[in-house]
């Protein structure tokens, strides 16, 4: 799946849909979007990256790394869409060369801990 970067062409409002990252990433050119679930509707791009980022986060602390999340067939994506059904943002993209950050390791301990 594409993602516009022309923010000229952006118009509100904004969708935030949760993605099963595996359609995301291996089934993209097959079928459009796969399983998903639309979360919210915004007024701007900033606010939809903002919460977009904060739901990837709360979606996937558990995993080591997104490499890890997409080999287990796991996770989630985040997208956004404008009002003309265009992906404007993938939160995946933000956290590629740098996951979810230092508290990720204490989350995905407490995480492994709770759920044995």
């Amino acid at each position: 799946m594409n993602i516009n970067k022309d923010k000229t062409t952006f118009k509100a409002p904004f969708l935030i849909r949760i993605m099963d990252a595996f359609d995301c990433y291996y089934y993209a050119d097959v079928f459009d979007g796969g399983e998903s679930k639309d979360f919210a509707k915004v007024d701007t791009f900033e606010l939809s990256k903002t919460i977009a980022d904060a739901l990837f986060i709360t979606k996937n602390f558990m995993w080591d790394s997104l490499e890890d999340m997409n080999h287990l067939d796991a996770g989630f994506d985040i997208r956004v869409f404008d009002a003309n059904n265009s992906c404007v943002y993938a939160a995946h993209k933000k956290f590629e060369k740098n996951w979810i950050n230092g508290a990720h390791s204490l989350n995905a301990d407490y995480w492994k801990i709770e759920n044995k």
